[in-house]
């Protein structure tokens, strides 16, 4: 089965053909490996690369699709028409797109929906959408089961327009995006110049306020240190006034004007927080920052913390810039509250969820729920009677989790990108002692042998040049020789990018 790709490969690009014959199971089906007594069950299925997930009152699921779109799950049917479509508005091109979504706490009373996405100005068509491009925060009124793509309501990132793009036709280069040539931040303009690191997560604190994660928007070094001054809104968590955008007068960098970047600023110095949450008891914001080379790490921030990067990862200091010289002479940053290296296949820190339900186990109860992207597992963050952080493996063969929230119902929901697929973990009892990690697996394994797959070109190992165009070709052929139709094969290209994986590019 032949077949061309070309894309732009910065690092490398993991080919595989894969048969799609119908008696072997999807991957999840061959089960996530979880502690005895727990299960867990596909709630719904067939999402194209989804991000995240709200859960309305009257009992529908919102499911982000990074493309654009949000779907509606109601009476457990996933609905063929998306409540909205703003797929003409959205770049989603590598690590880009529509990656964070909420609901008003008051929804439907309020009917607001609020999403983040790196934004696709009409003025770059013809550019490459690789090329740098700024993110939004947006709110949208929904009526039913839609939502009317005239109804937005640009929060923060209105002044991303195509005349604030540093490069339009190219990524990770100077001039920045939302950058004067004096390097002077503009006003309300997050920079995406990066395909990754980009607009994150949105979600509502227990005092109101709207919380989004943005991360520093450049996978380059040099862009980097903008992380580390609160005039520009890159690698940062903001807190906003859902209503209009603007900061609050007793956020920490308040300079007089609710309208200014710092105004919004509540945590600086970060790398990618993709995801954060809040504790159910404590109000604290945990917050996952996703790694380069070395460290994840999960902190407990407070208003105004530095998280260090890119001076720091982890414990350790990076050394790139003269502007880190403050910070390793003394000044103080917020070290992580719990950091694991780069090892054992592990990589990208997953920001989870509080589990607030009533169906787990004891143990399990305000415990941080957090996975690991790179290694396929869900482990669980507790803290000692001493303060110290333990984390304990809770699932493996979690394969690529984006997303978990503690339902209604008081069970888990994982959202997982690379199979399109919203799950439920429940316990059921029986079988373990409180829940406690033991390996069992929840769906039997299909029966039968898989194919025999091999791919002719690209060679393994091959070097692939950025812009080039890969010739793909391979095969496949059943346990007793009958050779797969092409029809039942496809390609999957996954990009490994700093020790982790890459599944749209």
């Amino acid at each position: 089965m032949p077949s061309i790709v070309k894309r732009f490969l910065p690092i490398c690009l993991l080919v595989t053909v894969l048969a799609l014959a119908p008696r072997p199971a999807p991957l999840h089906a061959q089960g996530i490996s979880l502690p005895d007594g727990f299960v867990q069950s596909a709630i719904a299925a067939g999402f194209s690369l989804p991000t995240d997930f709200a859960f309305a009152p009257d009992g529908r699921i919102f499911v982000a699709e990074k493309a654009g779109r949000i779907r509606v799950v109601q009476n457990g049917s996933v609905l063929g028409a998306p409540l909205l479509d703003i797929s003409s508005r959205v770049n989603s091109m590598f690590d880009r797109g529509l990656l964070g979504m909420t609901l008003h706490p008051n929804f439907p009373s309020t009917p607001y929906l609020y999403v983040a996405y790196t934004y696709e100005p009409p003025e770059a068509s013809g550019y490459s959408q690789e090329g740098s491009r700024t993110a939004r925060i947006s709110r949208f009124i929904v009526s039913g089961n839609s939502a009317n793509p005239s109804s937005e309501l640009v929060l923060v990132g209105a002044g991303g327009t195509f005349d604030t793009i540093g490069s339009p036709d190219m990524h990770d280069t100077r001039p920045w995006s939302c950058e004067a040539d004096d390097r002077t931040p503009y006003p309300d303009c997050m920079p995406a110049d990066g395909m990754a690191h980009t607009i994150g997560m949105v979600a509502f604190g227990p005092d109101g306020a709207l919380y989004a994660a943005n991360g520093d928007g450049v996978v380059d070094f040099s862009g980097s240190m903008r992380a580390q001054t609160f005039e520009s809104l890159a690698g940062k968590i903001l807190r906003i006034d859902p209503g209009t955008g603007n900061g609050y007068t007793n956020n920490p960098f308040f300079d007089g004007d609710v309208t200014s970047n710092r105004a919004k600023v509540f945590v600086y110095g970060m790398r990618n927080p993709f995801r954060f949450d809040f504790h159910p008891e404590t109000g604290k914001l945990f917050v996952a920052d996703v790694g380069n080379n070395k460290w994840e790490e999960i902190t407990i921030a407070e208003p105004g913390d530095n998280l260090g990067w890119p001076c720091y990862e982890g414990p350790e200091q990076t050394g790139i810039s003269p502007t880190c010289g403050g910070l390793y002479t003394g000044k103080e940053h917020r070290r992580p509250t719990y950091a694991y290296p780069h090892a054992d296949g592990r990589g990208a820190a997953i920001g989870g969820a509080f589990y607030t339900g009533e169906n787990f186990p004891a143990r399990y109860r305000n415990a941080f729920f957090y996975g690991d992207f790179n290694a396929s597992t869900i482990d669980v963050l507790t803290f000692a009677d001493d303060g110290t952080p333990v984390s304990t493996p809770f699932a493996t063969n979690a394969v690529a989790p984006v997303r978990m929230a503690t339902g209604p119902d008081g069970a888990l929901y994982v959202l997982f990108i690379a199979d399109g697929t919203l799950r439920r973990i429940r316990y059921t009892g029986g079988g373990g002692d409180d829940g406690a990690p033991s390996v069992a697996l929840a769906a039997p394994l299909p029966a039968g042998a898989p194919p025999i797959v091999t791919v002719d070109t690209p060679a393994d190992g091959a070097a692939i040049a950025i812009g080039a165009t890969v010739v793909l070709s391979g095969s496949a052929v059943e346990e007793d020789g009958t050779l797969v139709p092409d029809a039942q094969l496809r390609w999957e290209g996954l990009l490994r990018h700093k020790e982790h994986i890459h599944y749209d590019y």
